[in-house]
Protein backbone atom coordinates (compact mmCIF):
# COMPACT_ATOMS: atom_id res chain seq x y z
CA UNK A 1 0.00 0.00 0.00
CA UNK A 2 1.37 3.42 -0.97
CA UNK A 3 1.65 6.49 1.23
CA UNK A 4 -1.49 8.30 2.22
CA UNK A 5 -2.09 11.42 0.17
CA UNK A 6 -2.45 13.70 3.18
CA UNK A 7 1.01 12.65 4.43
CA UNK A 8 2.82 13.18 1.11
CA UNK A 9 1.24 16.51 0.24
CA UNK A 10 3.50 19.58 0.43
CA UNK A 11 2.26 22.58 2.37
CA UNK A 12 1.03 25.53 0.34
CA UNK A 13 -0.24 27.56 3.29
CA UNK A 14 1.62 30.61 2.01
CA UNK A 15 -0.60 30.57 -1.08
CA UNK A 16 -3.92 29.67 0.54
CA UNK A 17 -7.12 30.62 -1.23
CA UNK A 18 -9.83 31.54 1.26
CA UNK A 19 -13.53 31.22 0.68
CA UNK A 20 -15.58 28.92 -1.55
CA UNK A 21 -15.51 31.31 -4.53
CA UNK A 22 -11.71 31.47 -4.34
CA UNK A 23 -11.05 27.74 -4.50
CA UNK A 24 -9.80 26.92 -7.99
CA UNK A 25 -11.00 23.81 -9.75
CA UNK A 26 -8.41 22.49 -12.16
CA UNK A 27 -8.54 19.97 -15.00
CA UNK A 28 -5.30 19.17 -16.83
CA UNK A 29 -4.84 16.91 -19.82
CA UNK A 30 -2.31 14.08 -19.70
CA UNK A 31 -0.06 15.78 -22.26
CA UNK A 32 1.22 18.03 -19.49
CA UNK A 33 4.06 15.61 -18.86
CA UNK A 34 5.60 16.66 -22.21
CA UNK A 35 4.79 20.37 -21.91
CA UNK A 36 1.81 20.15 -24.25
CA UNK A 37 -0.97 19.96 -21.69
CA UNK A 38 -4.13 22.03 -21.65
CA UNK A 39 -5.31 23.08 -18.21
CA UNK A 40 -8.72 24.56 -17.52
CA UNK A 41 -9.16 26.49 -14.28
CA UNK A 42 -12.22 28.09 -12.75
CA UNK A 43 -11.99 31.89 -12.71
CA UNK A 44 -10.50 33.50 -9.62
CA UNK A 45 -11.36 37.01 -8.47
CA UNK A 46 -7.98 38.12 -7.19
CA UNK A 47 -5.31 39.00 -9.78
CA UNK A 48 -2.50 37.66 -7.57
CA UNK A 49 -4.19 34.26 -7.36
CA UNK A 50 -4.82 34.19 -11.12
CA UNK A 51 -1.20 34.98 -11.92
CA UNK A 52 0.09 32.42 -9.40
CA UNK A 53 -2.16 29.66 -10.76
CA UNK A 54 -1.24 30.54 -14.35
CA UNK A 55 2.46 30.43 -13.49
CA UNK A 56 2.05 26.96 -12.04
CA UNK A 57 0.01 25.44 -14.85
CA UNK A 58 1.61 27.10 -17.86
CA UNK A 59 4.80 25.29 -16.83
CA UNK A 60 3.26 22.12 -18.28
CA UNK A 61 1.51 23.58 -21.33
CA UNK A 62 -1.31 26.05 -21.74
CA UNK A 63 -3.87 27.22 -19.21
CA UNK A 64 -7.20 28.95 -19.59
CA UNK A 65 -9.80 30.21 -17.13
CA UNK A 66 -13.28 28.86 -17.89
CA UNK A 67 -16.52 28.51 -16.00
CA UNK A 68 -17.02 25.20 -14.21
CA UNK A 69 -20.03 24.37 -16.38
CA UNK A 70 -17.61 23.65 -19.26
CA UNK A 71 -15.36 21.22 -17.36
CA UNK A 72 -17.01 17.99 -18.50
CA UNK A 73 -16.80 19.06 -22.13
CA UNK A 74 -13.20 20.23 -21.73
CA UNK A 75 -12.30 16.92 -20.13
CA UNK A 76 -13.89 14.98 -22.98
CA UNK A 77 -12.19 17.08 -25.65
CA UNK A 78 -8.72 17.49 -24.15
CA UNK A 79 -8.67 14.09 -22.48
CA UNK A 80 -9.91 12.03 -25.42
CA UNK A 81 -8.44 14.14 -28.21
CA UNK A 82 -4.97 12.55 -28.14
CA UNK A 83 -6.52 9.08 -28.47
CA UNK A 84 -8.51 10.15 -31.52
CA UNK A 85 -5.43 11.68 -33.13
CA UNK A 86 -3.45 8.50 -32.39
CA UNK A 87 -6.17 6.45 -34.07
CA UNK A 88 -6.00 8.63 -37.20
CA UNK A 89 -2.18 8.39 -37.24
CA UNK A 90 -2.35 4.64 -36.91
CA UNK A 91 -4.83 4.44 -39.80
CA UNK A 92 -2.53 6.62 -41.94
CA UNK A 93 0.44 4.39 -41.11
CA UNK A 94 -1.62 1.27 -41.86
CA UNK A 95 -2.35 2.71 -45.30
CA UNK A 96 1.36 3.24 -45.86
CA UNK A 97 2.13 -0.32 -44.80
CA UNK A 98 -0.58 -1.63 -47.14
CA UNK A 99 1.18 0.22 -49.97
CA UNK A 100 4.51 -1.41 -49.12
CA UNK A 101 6.23 0.91 -46.59
CA UNK A 102 7.90 -0.56 -43.52
CA UNK A 103 5.86 0.14 -40.34
CA UNK A 104 8.50 2.39 -38.70
CA UNK A 105 8.77 4.65 -41.73
CA UNK A 106 4.99 4.72 -42.22
CA UNK A 107 4.51 5.82 -38.60
CA UNK A 108 7.22 8.48 -38.92
CA UNK A 109 5.71 9.85 -42.13
CA UNK A 110 2.21 9.91 -40.65
CA UNK A 111 3.33 11.64 -37.46
CA UNK A 112 5.50 14.20 -39.22
CA UNK A 113 2.79 15.03 -41.73
CA UNK A 114 0.44 16.11 -38.94
CA UNK A 115 2.85 18.53 -37.22
CA UNK A 116 2.45 21.38 -39.73
CA UNK A 117 -1.31 20.85 -39.83
CA UNK A 118 -1.56 21.08 -36.06
CA UNK A 119 0.58 24.21 -35.98
CA UNK A 120 -1.55 25.81 -38.72
CA UNK A 121 -4.73 24.89 -36.86
CA UNK A 122 -3.52 26.38 -33.58
CA UNK A 123 -5.53 29.54 -32.88
CA UNK A 124 -3.33 31.27 -30.37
Amino acid sequence: MGPRINHSRPSYAKYSFKGPSSTPLVDISADGKVGAGMTVITPLKEAHHRSLILAIFTSCGRARFMDEKYFDTCTALAGSGPAFVALVLEAMADGGVMMGLPRAEALELAAQSTCPSINDFDTS
